[in-house]
Order: C-alpha cells, then structure tokens, then sequence
C-alpha cells in the first residue's frame, strides 16, 4: 500500500466514523486487465484403429465474426494445426458468431494411453484435453503358442531337456504350451499325441500340433505348426538344434487343445 493509498484509508476511515460512506478508487496498476475469453468445446473423442477423430466447436468472444486457429496435440506435441470451418449455424446464432465455428480432423496414436488436447493459436487458450488408450492387440491362444515357439529357434537340442535353454521335441512343445496357455503336458510325444484330440490337416491352425508316425503307427517325434501351412517349430536333432522347418514327412497326424 503507498502512502497516498494508506492516507486516503485513514480518511476514509475517520468519515464512516463520522457517518459517511467513501469508495476509494483503485489505482490503474492494481486494476485486473480484462481477459480475451474462447467460447468452446470439444466432443467425445472417437477411436478406428490408430486413428482418433477430434470435434467440436470455438469462438472468439472479443472477435466473434472471425474464425478461430487450433492446434491438436498429442502427448505434448503438436499433429494437426486447423481453423474453424464447419458451419454451426444454430451455436452461431446462440453466440452471435460467425457460422463456421466448427471443427473436426484426424490425429494418429500409437498403441498405449494417451493425451490428446486442443488450444486456440490466436488467442492462446486450453479448449479441452482428454484421454485416450488403443489396446495391443491380443494374440489367439494358437498364435501365442506359435510365437513363443518361434522365440526359442536356434537353442540346443538336448535330448530329455525341457527348456528354457535347451529342448527335445516333447520338451519344446510341453514348455511352449505351459509357458502360453498354462496347460500341462506330458513330456513325451507318443503321450501328447494321446492327449489332444486329432483333426484333419485341413483344420490344422497355428499352434496345433504335428505328430509324426513310425511304420507301426508309433509317434516318435512332434512339432508345433507355425502361421504358414506346411511349416512348423520343432526341437529336430542335435546337430539343427531348434528350427523353423517345413513339415518334411507324408506318415504324420495333427492335434488339438485349442479348438472344435
């Protein structure tokens, strides 16, 4: 408070004392600037894919037969830069304003959460911000097991060794299918064959199984098949170790966990 100010207090004080009422002005550099408002709002925003459609409306309260210039950002940075273009005639008339004062565009999000915002350029202002997540997408149990399965190419064959650094070919199928899915199996192929129930090839889909057979009709070796038909993951020999490899022999069956 400067000592005029403070004076003028004391005087006004000793008047309402007096019975008389004094309004004391307030200086010009005390006096609160007025503030250039936007009239605005932004919609629900809707998500296809990677794309995320923002739309809405702004007006210049101080310069309402203009059009105003926006910017979008996401996480912080900036995407789309545009002006108010879509004509609102009933929000027009209700704000006295230009009748484009709409808006609407596309911005790209990658996969997660996260923020997308909208602010005037001229005037500098916040419209709105919201969140927005795009999910990974979720493999099907079959192509989970085949994509663990295709992780594990190139480690030791081991015979009797089920993982994680070396496999037999029971061993490589058994940990894939605990490791995926949480199921347990036998580590022996003749026996995992009798678990799973057989399906001809033509139903045969990633991460099913392929059983090989010896003349009497015994199963000696399996492999998980991979997304391209007539390949398949499999611990082969000690030498190859674990390959991704063409389904070299007619003598085989196929089985399932995973579907009718």
């Amino acid at each position: 408070m400067t000592r005029v100010t403070r004076c003028l207090a004391l005087l006004a004080a000793a008047l309402t004392t007096a019975g008389l009422t004094v309004a004391l002005a307030s200086s010009p550099a005390s006096a609160a600037a007025p503030k250039r408002a936007v009239l605005g709002h932004v919609g629900k925003l809707t998500r296809s894919g990677s794309t995320v459609h923002v739309s809405g409306w702004a007006v210049d309260a101080a310069h309402r037969r203009h059009r105003v210039r926006l910017r979008i950002t996401v996480d912080g940075h900036t995407q789309r830069r545009l002006t108010t273009s879509v004509a609102r005639p009933a929000l027009a008339r209700k704000y006295h304003a230009t009748k484009r004062i709409g808006f609407h565009a596309n911005v790209t999000v990658g996969y997660g959460t996260h923020t997308i915002c909208v602010r005037t350029s001229k005037p500098k202002a916040l419209l709105s911000c919201a969140r927005i997540t795009r999910p990974k997408p979720t493999l099907k149990p079959g192509r989970q097991v085949a994509a663990l399965a295709s992780k594990q190419v190139g480690k030791r064959y081991v015979e009797g060794a089920a993982g994680p650094r070396a496999f037999d070919c029971s061993g490589l199928v058994s940990w894939v299918y605990a490791k995926t899915l949480g199921r347990k199996l036998p580590h022996n192929a003749q026996a995992q064959a009798n678990r799973f129930r057989r399906i001809p090839a033509s139903r045969a889909v990633a991460g099913d199984l392929v059983f090989f057979h010896d003349g009497s009709g015994y199963v000696y070796h399996v492999g998980i098949l991979a997304a391209r038909r007539g390949w398949m993951y499999a611990a082969a020999t000690p030498r190859d170790g674990v390959r991704y490899q063409s389904i070299w022999s007619s003598a085989v069956t196929y089985g399932t966990l995973l579907h009718r």
